[in-house]
């Protein structure tokens, strides 16, 4: 039997409101509330964080600013650079690529704003600055060698 890692919880953005207005305590509040949930409801994690903020729980982030990652090319625009001749410059291995964390954002789906070394097409080394989450990014040591038996997280 395997151990349950986590729980998909699906709440109503009424009920979130309600929630909110609770713990507001303003004679506004209901403008305040209709404020919030509108913006928050145009963005990809805003009402979830919301919701998780209510319950007393915040998302903690993996990696921080000047980490050295592994970014799986799944999420990379490789119409940005020469894929191939990147491999053949020893910049992808196992269908990964290296990567600096230069930015980190709470706030947005995906958090970590990654500085990675590419080929373009001119055989010019350049740099590429790709969004990413804990899906498609690992910490460098924690990725296996070079053997067949890859343990990928995605």
């Amino acid at each position: 039997m395997s151990k349950k890692t986590h729980i998909d919880v699906t709440i109503s953005v009424e009920s979130i409101r309600d929630g909110l207005r609770k713990l507001l305590i303003s004679e506004h509040s209901a403008l305040i509330t209709k404020v919030i949930i509108g913006q928050l409801e145009k963005t990809d994690v805003g009402l979830e964080q919301l919701y998780k903020a209510m319950s007393g729980v915040q998302d903690k982030l993996k990696y921080k600013i000047g980490d050295y990652v592994m970014v799986s090319m799944d999420i990379l625009h490789t119409w940005k650079f020469d894929k191939n001749k990147s491999e053949i410059a020893g910049l992808v291995k196992q269908n990964r690529m290296r990567g600096l964390i230069e930015s980190v954002d709470p706030f947005l789906k995906y958090p970590y704003t990654i500085d990675i070394e590419v080929i373009d097409s001119m055989n010019q080394t350049v740099h590429i600055h790709s969004p990413a989450n804990d899906r498609y990014v690992c910490l460098e040591e924690e990725w296996p060698g070079d053997g067949p038996d890859s343990d990928l997280p995605f």
